[in-house]
């Protein structure tokens, strides 16, 4: 009796874990949520992925069809080339006047004396930071060029109402000195409009005109840049009142061409003005040609070497 009791209460535990295994588990209606939700969750994913048929995309309206050609395309598009700009017939920038470099049969000595020389052509033309040039007293000059088979030549009288120069090298320009822009090159590059390896930047500077002496710096080409082999200059006070004369002879080597009479250069001479001694400014500057822009050889003037 007491085994069947056993059983019985052993039968009767076994129901009623049976029972709460089927409570605790989903139903038959929630696993059919289940399955249909994941069933649209994949239906949805695929049709959003899944382009449209053809006929049913549009463009949209701001894009038209390209029109259906008439007639075949050729084989190769026609090119077109802008016709080359022609140059003057006496290859000279109209900037201002022609200076004329004269054919000296017998080298100038270079000491800074002007005696020898006929100076001919202004250096009068303010070029920057007019407001503080107070006119020709203030400054101005006039020079020569002159060449044989080895030089160009220079010879600048200067007047100044006040010399400052303080400066060396690099920063000569900070100071009273002299700029010889010269584009070696012409012909080949008349209508360039920026610099080339062939334009030539150099200062000139006359020194503090006692103790400290004359000297030439190179500033373009770039890769060329310091003081520059060969170039001779002197100075000497300017004998009646303020100012200087100058005296350079540059080789042409520096420029790399042959000199031949009748050969044009781009050229324009400029001085650099400084009236305050305990500053190193460029204040001023006047030039040969009132158009001069240092980045645009097109503004330079034009240098002839006579017979």
């Amino acid at each position: 009796m007491k085994a069947s009791k056993r059983r019985l209460l052993a039968l009767t535990m076994l129901s009623a874990m049976a029972f709460s295994c089927v409570r605790a588990g989903p139903s038959s209606e929630d696993i059919a949520a289940t399955v249909n939700a994941v069933s649209t969750s994949v239906q949805q994913t695929l049709v959003a992925q899944t382009p449209p048929a053809i006929s049913t995309v549009l463009l949209p309206t701001n894009t038209p069809l390209p029109p259906s050609p008439t007639a075949p395309l050729p084989a190769t598009p026609t090119q077109f080339s802008p016709p080359s700009p022609t140059l003057p017939a006496d290859l000279s920038r109209l900037n201002g006047p022609l200076i004329h470099a004269l054919h000296l049969s017998n080298p100038p000595r270079i000491d800074g004396n002007l005696g020898e020389w006929t100076l001919y052509a202004s250096l009068d033309q303010v070029v920057y930071r007019p407001e503080n040039w107070s006119g020709p007293e203030d400054q101005n000059g006039v020079f020569a060029v002159g060449w044989d088979s080895q030089n160009l030549y220079l010879a600048v009288q200067l007047l100044d109402d006040r010399h400052v120069q303080t400066q060396h090298g690099e920063l000569l320009y900070t100071g009273d000195s002299l700029e010889l822009l010269l584009d070696a090159d012409l012909r080949g590059d008349f209508n360039d409009a920026r610099l080339s390896a062939d334009d030539f930047q150099l200062g000139l500077s006359p020194g503090s005109l006692i103790a400290e002496p004359a000297e030439a710096y190179l500033w373009f080409p770039a890769s060329r840049q310091g003081t520059p082999a060969g170039v001779q200059v002197a100075a000497q006070q300017y004998p009646t009142t303020e100012g200087f004369w100058l005296e350079a002879a540059i080789p042409w080597s520096l420029f790399g061409v042959a000199p031949a009479p009748g050969n044009r250069y781009g050229f324009a001479l400029s001085s650099s003005d400084n009236d305050t001694p305990s500053t190193a400014e460029q204040q001023s500057m006047v030039s040969t040609v009132s158009t001069r822009r240092l980045t645009n050889p097109t503004t330079w003037g034009t240098l002839v070497l006579d017979n």
